[in-house]
């Protein structure tokens, strides 16, 4: 039993946070290929807010930001974090470490605002002649090998 409505909603985010990042990292662990491994993430959060709309809605638009008080630093954005952080470590040892916040927090909220468009039904993936995590995929894989190759040129200067 529940004292008030906001406990409620309380279980509800803990639930719906330990099940997306458990989701997040069984794709993680789906491959050791750091691009194959941010392609399954970016894949599994699709289709978790897709199977729980209300769910997701509530965990990161809930009105009075109960979400950023109960997880000040959320689990399954932590895991991204750390998939993008540990494939531009293989990538290049010269990346200053704020590179990769600023490359995962592009990514994150490009993923968020993909599934903004697709459960407000502006994104209409019929009419599409790519999937959409896909297709954003190839942008940040090439982005990605940017931000390395941009490292090396100024650290041979």
């Amino acid at each position: 039993h529940f004292k008030n409505q906001e406990e409620i909603i309380q279980a509800l985010l803990y639930s719906g946070e330990q099940k997306l990042t458990s989701d997040l990292n069984l794709a993680r662990a789906s491959s050791k290929n750091p691009f194959e491994q941010i392609t399954a993430i970016a894949h599994t959060y699709w289709q978790f807010s897709l199977e729980n709309r209300g769910l997701h809605k509530l965990m990161f638009s809930s009105g009075g930001g109960l979400h950023k008080k109960l997880f000040p630093a959320p689990s399954s954005y932590r895991v991204f974090l750390q998939t993008v952080r540990d494939g531009l470590i293989k990538e290049s040892s010269e990346m200053p470490r704020p590179r990769y916040n600023s490359i995962a927090r592009t990514m994150w909220a490009w993923m968020y605002g993909l599934l903004v468009l697709q459960m407000t039904d502006i994104l209409d993936r019929e009419k599409l002649k790519q999937d959409p995590v896909e297709e954003g995929m190839l942008v940040f894989k090439t982005l990605f090998r940017n931000a390395v190759d941009e490292e090396k040129i100024k650290n041979k200067k």
